[in-house]
């Protein structure tokens, strides 16, 4: 099957992901560390890149029979998003399933026990992630001005249900009571989630005028679970193995670049709204929030920090012979460096 085949090919070592999570798996003395492996393999695979992938078909039931009572890991790797795919990447994404049961969460933190994933909900998802591409091809074509604000409203609007809905799948509805402590201890773990920060960012422009490169991550990550869903359901008809199956394999092949791609849009961005404040449509609170708060959450959560710093790095490396010609330009980037830095 096709998302067997995904699984095999996928590139786990060049997987910084995967990597931060192998060096926090401890395996009990005595066991077979290639079968646990796989196992582990298995399960954050489904967790973090496709959510229908079926464990079974890599881990043989006699082989998940003898699995460790459990190696365990020190800490669970946040995602890019709840619902990646086989081809997607892991926010995104606003992504935003995991491979085991999530833990029992107290009364405090929410009124009743995560719903998880079925098959109603990825089809919701799918119908939800199907709307978010169609309207996001709207609010950037550059013909209809009109079609494109409305788009753009729709796409954020579409687009905060979808991830508000993937938060609530993956952490359960809030409790207020007892106020506020059942609300943080509800947050604290949620806001760290690509997708609970797409619901941000999507509320953050809902009032604002339409920029392309707010819609570019969204889409990509909506792009890389519909086409995920399409595969699971549809990967046995002879169009999907004719069609299908050769974009899903490509959007998995180049899953990391699309992450990199989605950092850069997402900085992108801001530097647009920076820019933005020497014309006469400016926000200056849009861009403060955006820098102070969005922008240095994506560069210090462990799903998305990796390609950030990467992307920052080559900014850095490009504008380097800029700044050794005006070095009063390092004031406020080192200002705004301290910034992001600091522990959130």
């Amino acid at each position: 099957m096709a998302t067997l085949e995904a699984f095999r090919s996928f590139d786990f070592d060049g997987d910084e992901r995967w990597r931060q999570y192998e060096a926090n798996i401890e395996i009990p003395p005595g066991r077979d560390r290639d079968s646990v492996l796989k196992k582990f393999k298995a399960k954050w695979y489904k967790r973090e890149i496709d959510p229908d992938f079926d464990i079974a078909q890599a881990v043989p039931a006699s082989s998940a029979s003898t699995a460790p009572q459990r190696a365990h890991t020190s800490r669970d790797v946040p995602k890019e998003s709840t619902d990646a795919s086989a081809a997607s990447p892991p926010e995104h994404q606003s992504t935003p399933a995991a491979a085991s049961p999530p833990p029992t969460p107290t009364p405090s933190a929410s009124r009743k026990a995560r719903p998880g994933k079925t098959a109603s909900t990825e089809r919701n998802l799918f119908v939800l992630h199907v709307l978010q591409l169609l309207l996001g091809l709207g609010a950037v074509q550059p013909l209809f001005w009109l079609v494109s604000a409305r788009s753009w409203k729709a796409f954020l609007a579409v687009s905060a249900l979808c991830h508000l809905y993937k938060v609530i799948i993956k952490h359960g509805v809030p409790q207020l009571r007892p106020f506020p402590g059942a609300l943080k201890q509800w947050v604290l773990p949620a806001s760290s989630s690509t997708d609970f920060q797409y619901l941000m960012l999507c509320m953050l422009f809902l009032q604002s005028r339409p920029l392309a490169l707010v819609v570019v991550p969204i889409w990509t990550l909506a792009l890389y679970h519909a086409v995920a869903y399409a595969g699971s359901r549809f990967g046995s008809t002879r169009l999907w193995q004719q069609y299908g199956a050769k974009l899903q394999h490509i959007l998995s092949a180049y899953q990391g670049q699309a992450l990199i791609f989605n950092a850069a849009a997402e900085i992108g961005a801001g530097i647009l709204l920076l820019l933005g404040l020497l014309t006469p449509q400016r926000s200056i609170m849009l861009a403060f929030v955006y820098w102070r708060a969005f922008l240095p959450t994506r560069y210090n959560t462990p799903d998305a920090a990796g390609y950030h710093r990467q992307v920052w790095q080559i900014i850095a490396d490009k504008t380097r012979p800029v700044l050794q010609a005006v070095p009063m330009l390092r004031i406020p980037i080192d200002f705004v460096k301290r910034s992001f830095d600091q522990p959130r």
